[in-house]
């Protein structure tokens, strides 16, 4: 490694604050070594002034004499000799003024040569040429990219160098790219130039956001550039935007007084049933395909809705549907949840990734980040959404981006590939929806959402929860940190046993071990535990929310034990400081899941109550330990307290 590289490094080490401190003391004893000098020299003038003007004193009166010959020569000796009495007064008048001892003369001199070299130090504290060929891509940082508060139709990117790129010019130039584009394409002009001071390593750039119109950069990510041989080459990691929120005009969420949530069924939303049981939380999923196109009624007409130079078309039946699930749980006071959902799209095929397009036995599939066109329809989609459940139609608090990803084979469709690129490709429409949402309402929170599956190493074709959560937040605290949070499906191990709690020969599967391969109620908290570790905090130091989005017991093997695991989940979660919310699987027995030996309802499909409907119902009540006291039995505990974490 060269000189000038280890030069490079040590200064990159260097904290910003103790460097530009370093710089300002040097500045200082710069200003105080010029004024030194400045008033040495002002000395020396007055002194030179003072012998100039005796001398030209004395040769005027000698002019003078020789052009007056009548005057007597005593006299001109006279004015001759007080002339220079004048002037060798005023000059020894300037020399004592100026003298100084020989321990004064060394001090000086001393204070000078450090003074010189605290120049020379502060000179070489400038930003140096850098050679930028190389294959690397850390020449310099992006530090912030942020819609400005004080205008908000612009976006600030700022940052710090490693040095002067050895390029064409000493300018920088600022370009959005899209979410698939890793160069900047030929023809591409820049949103902003800036030209570098070798004396600031920070840079400071700007360009217009475009909200909703064609090439909008809401959901495009920055990039500095230098021009190299007349061709602009990427200097640095890309930025997107981090603040969505600050071009919102809703700024709502839902409060609720405990974690109490269910999956709603639609047939009995207008009865009292979600009154009775006290649900504070409700999710709903939003399949894409079933909403996007146009109407399927001559009742309720197509909802035309322009974006980013486009127009989409939204079913206008299926839309008024939605209006009634969330418009209800408004009005009950309910918190509602939205799983976005992308199934199979006529009207819009390219929502789906392209390599996501194949045949597959998945319900849904992988969000399209790889082209203009998904990626203005997924903003289109969710813009629309967002702004129609903020308040008008009903208010969505939570929105989940798809379903148990970690799951591709079933949930989230996309052709095998390492779990770091499939992370990488779901972040990309991930952060189109959370920037898209928030751009709408400042307060609703975004999910990204994993199943029970942790650290199996299976090599199925699905992935690791755990494996894929890493992933995700290397990808977007590398690009632009911002406040997700995780949907957990912590089912039992295996699905059909409702006792999570005595798992038998499956006990090696959920272990309290970081390592453990499923994760179900019974350990959780290596969910909750994990998450809060400080690679994980959001910005401002506060750790993530874990969202037990989905999770359901069986009636199979007795009511009582469905009821019992209902309401040990239930404490569980209420007590965890690091879970917001249960959301019980499911307020009816589903067909569908009773085909797989899975009679998850508090009623069955006909609407009679199961056990579980009462205790559910009284589990955030002043009576909640008097209805769970059989649950005791059912576990083989003497106390909550006993069995529960935080209680």
């Amino acid at each position: 490694m060269s000189e000038e590289k280890r030069k490079r490094k040590r200064r990159k080490k260097r904290p910003e604050s103790l460097r530009l401190k370093q710089n300002k003391e040097v500045i200082e004893l710069v200003k105080t070594k010029s004024a030194s000098r400045l008033a040495r020299e002002k000395q020396l003038i007055r002194r030179t002034a003072a012998l100039i003007v005796g001398v030209i004193a004395v040769l005027a009166i000698i002019i003078l004499a020789i052009l007056k010959p009548f005057h007597k020569a005593d006299g001109i000796a006279s004015d001759v000799e007080e002339v220079i009495e004048q002037t060798e007064e005023t000059a020894n008048v300037d020399e004592g003024a100026f003298s100084i001892s020989e321990q004064e003369k060394e001090a000086a001199y001393a204070r000078i040569k450090a003074v010189d070299g605290l120049e020379a130090a502060w000179e070489d504290s400038w930003l140096k040429k850098i050679d930028i060929s190389g294959d690397t891509c850390d020449y310099l940082t992006i530090e912030d990219c942020v819609i400005m508060q004080e205008d908000t139709s612009k976006v600030k990117v700022e940052g710090i160098l490693e040095g002067i790129p050895d390029s064409d010019s000493e300018d920088l130039y600022l370009f959005a790219l899209n979410t698939y584009e890793n160069s900047i394409p030929e023809g591409s002009e820049p949103a902003d130039t800036y030209r570098i001071e070798k004396t600031d390593p920070k840079f400071v750039m700007y360009a217009n956001l475009n909200h909703k119109q064609a090439g909008t950069r809401l959901f495009k990510k920055f990039v500095v550039a230098a021009k190299v041989g007349g061709r602009y080459q990427i200097l640095g990691t890309s930025r997107y935007i981090t603040n969505p929120e600050a071009i919102a005009k809703v700024d709502a969420y839902k409060k609720t007084s405990s974690v109490k949530g269910l999956i709603v069924d639609p047939n009995r939303l207008h009865g009292s049933e979600l009154d009775d049981l006290g649900v504070k939380q409700g999710a709903y999923n939003i399949p894409l395909g079933y909403i996007m196109g146009g109407t399927t009624s001559a009742n309720k007409s197509t909802i035309y809705y322009d974006y980013g130079g486009k127009t989409y078309a939204f079913n206008g039946q299926a839309v008024a549907e939605f209006d009634i699930v969330f418009g209800t749980l408004q009005k009950k006071g309910i918190q509602a949840t939205a799983v976005i959902l992308n199934n199979s799209n006529g009207a819009y095929p390219e929502l789906i990734h392209p390599n996501a397009r194949s045949a597959s036995q998945s319900w849904y599939y992988m969000f399209n980040g790889s082209d203009a066109a998904g990626v203005n329809a997924m903003a289109a989609a969710a813009t629309f959404l967002a702004e129609r459940y903020s308040g008008a139609h009903g208010m969505i608090s939570n929105w989940i981006i798809a379903n148990e990803i970690n799951a591709t084979k079933e949930w989230n469709h996309y052709a095998a590939v390492d779990h770091y690129t499939y992370a990488d490709e779901y972040a990309k429409g991930f952060r189109v929806f959370y920037n898209a949402i928030k751009s709408v309402n400042a307060g609703a929170k975004v999910y990204m959402p994993l199943d029970q599956t942790w650290n199996r190493n299976l090599n199925n074709g699905d992935y690791d929860g755990r494996d894929i959560l890493d992933d995700f937040n290397s990808i977007i605290k590398t690009r632009g940190n911002i406040n997700w949070d995780l949907a957990y499906h912590s089912y039992p191990v295996p699905l059909t046993n409702a006792a999570f709690w005595n798992t038998g020969s499956y006990a090696k599967y959920t272990t309290q071990s970081v390592d453990t391969p499923m994760v179900s109620m019974k350990n959780v908290n290596i969910v909750t535990d994990y998450i809060c570790g400080s690679n994980f905090l959001k910005d401002d130091g506060t750790t993530r929310e874990v969202f037990i989005s989905e999770v359901g017991f069986t009636s199979t093997s007795g009511e009582a034990v469905q009821a019992a695991a209902i309401a040990y989940a239930y404490y569980i979660c209420e007590k965890n400081p690091h879970i917001n919310g249960l959301i019980i699987n499911h307020e009816t027995d589903d067909g569908l899941q009773l085909s797989q030996g899975l009679a998850v309802g508090l009623s069955h499909a006909n609407g009679a109550h199961k056990y579980a409907y009462e205790v559910y119902k009284h589990l955030d009540m002043a009576d909640s330990l008097d209805y769970t006291k059989f649950a005791l039995d059912v576990i083989g505990a003497s106390s909550w307290a006993d069995l529960v974490k935080y209680w």
